[in-house]
C-alpha cells in the first residue's frame, strides 16, 4: 500500500481519514484539527506507517501514483480525480 504524505490535490487524502474515523476540519466556524478524533487517527496511521511499515514515507500524490501505476503498490489510497 502507498499513502502519499504530502503535496496531494488539497491534501484531501488526510481529510477523508479524519471523516473516516468521525473527526473533522473545521466545526461551527472553529478550526478543529486537534480534535480527539483526529489525533486518535493520525496515531492509528503514524503506528501502521512506522510499526507495521504498511507505506514507504516521504511519498507525495505524484509519486504515490507511480507506485501503483507501475505495480510496485497494491493499492493506493487517493481521491475521485483517480477514477
Amino acid at each position: 500500500m502507498v499513502l502519499p504524505d504530502h503535496a496531494t490535490v488539497g491534501n484531501g487524502v488526510w481529510a477523508s481519514l479524519f471523516y473516516g474515523n468521525g473527526g473533522d476540519i473545521v466545526s461551527g466556524g472553529k478550526a478543529v484539527l486537534d480534535s480527539p478524533a483526529n489525533q486518535a487517527t493520525l496515531k492509528y496511521w503514524s503506528a501502521a506507517i512506522d510499526d507495521k511499515h504498511i507505506s514507504p514515507k516521504g511519498v507525495d500524490g505524484v509519486g504515490a501514483d507511480k507506485l501503483f501505476s507501475s505495480g510496485k503498490a497494491a493499492m493506493e489510497i487517493g481521491g475521485p480525480w483517480m477514477a
